[in-house]
């Protein structure tokens, strides 16, 4: 298990509430289903959003993951 801190000043700065950064981290690396994928097979196949296997090995591979403000 990973722990990140988040630096809630330059998060509100930046426009960015700091639950959508830990939000956004995890997504990035664990991924989130998106939908189903319904194929021959009898069982629909998830449909999973995360990034590259070999940018989720740490956490630096987060760090170009670009956050967009409403600023």
């Amino acid at each position: 298990q990973r722990t990140l801190a988040i630096d809630r000043e330059k998060a509100t700065l930046n426009g960015l509430p700091a639950s959508m950064v830990g939000q956004t981290v995890g997504l990035s690396l664990a991924g989130q289903t998106v939908g189903l994928a319904h194929t021959n097979d009898k069982e629909p196949v998830e449909i999973r959003l995360r990034l590259p296997v070999e940018k989720r090995a740490g956490l630096s591979g987060v760090k170009d993951v670009a956050l967009m403000s409403r600023n």
